[in-house]
Formats: structure tokens, sequence, C-alpha cells
């Protein structure tokens, strides 16, 4: 099955007789030719894309995206097992692929695997990929080396894992506890899991999954209430910051709230990092998140 084999982009630590500016000069080079590569990908594309008369969105690395039809419900993680259709066309439209396929998101290549995380179950796409993102100079079968890739797909659903359902029991009824125990009222139950209270509840316009965000933010672990994490999000260079970008219950929040809004969230582990740890968050972690949007940028 050709999307789960993955492509990497070959930067590794030389461990032969090298100077330290030799090999600086060798990732300096690999990273030149990345770049370029992407730069040719992205004229081809963009030709591809002008002649087939589409308005993509372009997310940070340069992967395109047409949603045909918008799903529900949250969009897959990393870690998360997915039913998928697709078929797969070069840029002269020639089909190499075609197919359903069962599998982990990070198990496929890296730039199907990013724009994965960027729909809701249900949803059916076309995703353009570069080159660099995709199978690279190596190819692969039909595959010719640096091919920029098309696919026509539709994520059939997000399969929850054996454990999940169990754990959520568990997380929900260890924050129903948490509250109880500290005396705090008046929590809406989200159909999610998570707990809320919005304490401000802003003006304008709330998000939509594809629009641009900048929030404030402190996070507490529930089972200590310590304080793990506090700052603010926005756009950078590398990083798109659309709602869809962020946590599962910072999706569910953000589109509940107006501009100058803000709310304490208790959420469920899957509604956080999962079983993912993070510097000061261990794996299944429930957390206490207090989120102040402070503006909405429009897709």
């Amino acid at each position: 099955m050709r999307l789960t084999k993955r492509f990497f982009l070959p930067i590794v630590i030389l461990v032969s007789a090298c100077t330290l500016s030799s090999c600086l000069e060798t990732t300096e080079d690999l990273f030149t030719e990345f770049a370029e590569l992407l730069r040719q990908d992205t004229v081809a594309i963009n030709a591809y894309v002008k002649k087939k008369g589409l308005n993509p969105r372009v997310d940070v690395n340069g992967v395109r995206f047409v949603i045909t039809t918008l799903g529900t419900g949250l969009p897959p993680r990393p870690f998360s097992e997915v039913e998928v259709t697709y078929e797969g066309r070069l840029l002269n439209d020639e089909v190499f692929d075609q197919g359903n396929v069962n599998g982990q998101v990070g198990g496929f290549i890296s730039g199907f695997s990013s724009a994965l995380q960027l729909l809701p179950a249900g949803s059916s796409a076309i995703l353009i990929i570069p080159s660099v993102y995709a199978y690279g100079s190596a190819g692969n079968g039909k595959i010719p080396s640096n091919a920029p890739l098309v696919f026509d797909m539709a994520l059939n659903k997000v399969v929850r894992a054996a454990g999940q359902d169990p754990l959520l029991v568990s997380d929900t009824t260890a924050i129903r506890n948490f509250l109880n125990a500290n005396s705090i009222t008046g929590t809406i139950k989200d159909p999610s899991g998570m707990r809320y209270r919005i304490l401000q509840t802003g003006e304008g316009n709330s998000p939509g999954l594809y629009d641009r965000v900048k929030f404030n933010y402190t996070i507490k672990l529930l089972n200590t209430q310590e304080i793990v994490a506090t700052g603010s999000s926005e756009k950078t260079a590398t990083f798109d910051a659309w709602v869809v970008n962020y946590l599962p219950g910072v999706q569910i929040m953000l589109r509940k709230l107006k501009p100058g809004g803000r709310a304490i969230m208790y959420l469920p582990s899957e509604l956080g990092y999962g079983p993912t740890p993070f510097p000061f968050i261990p794996a299944n972690s429930n957390l206490i998140y207090d989120l102040e949007l402070v503006s909405v940028d429009p897709e």
C-alpha cells in the first residue's frame, strides 16, 4: 500500500571523520536542496491549480486542500486509526493507485498525514501534496522521483481505540469528583465529555474551523492543580493558528467563544494531549484549561 510508505528528508548526523564545519555545510546543502525542490513543486502545483480552476486552502508546509464535503466531529490525531477511500494521481492526471485503507494517521506519507488532521470525520477533499512531503527523489512504483501528488479522498471514519471509552468514563468521573470536592458549580457538560464555564461571552462572531485565532491560555493538571503552561498562541511562520490546528477540547471551546470571551475547561485526557506525554504533562492527563480568545481572523 503506497500511502503507508513514508518519506523523510534525509538529514542525518554524519558520524564519519568530518570536521564540524564540513558536517554543517552538508546539512546546509540538504536544506538548500529541500527548499529548491519545494520551490519547483510549488510552481508546478500552482500551474495545476490554475488549470483546474481550484481555490485551495494552503497549510504552512504548502500542502493544498479543497474540501468538497465537510464532515462533523473532531479531526483525527497522529495516533488515531482511520478508514480512508482514495484515488491518487500525478499532476498529468495519470492514476497511480486507488482503494481503501485502514491505518494510523501518523503512518501515512507526511503530507497526507498532516492533511488528514485538518479534516473532520466524514469529510471529502482534494489534496495536492508537494513531492518533498510525499515520496521525494525516491519515487515509488508508478510515482516518478520528485512528483507532486493529487488525492481525491474521503475520510470515512475515525476509529476509537479499544481502551478509549473506558478511559473517557474514568476521566469524566475524575473531573466530576474534582468539581464536587472543590465546590465548583455552574459548569456545562459538553457531549464530548468536557465540562466548562464561560466567564465572559465576548463580542462579534465565533471562529470557524479554518479561521485564524489568537488566544491567551493557562494550563493546569487536574490532579495537582499545578500550572504546567501559560502564554499566548497565534500565527507564526511555522504555524497556521487555524482553529483546527489546536487540541480537540480547545477546538470545541474556541467555536463557542467570541473575541474577548473567556472560559475555563475541564478536559478529559482524550480532548487534551491524549496518550502522548509533553514536558510537565504526563500521558493521559486530565487538564484545567483557562482560555481567553483575543481575536479572530476570518479565512
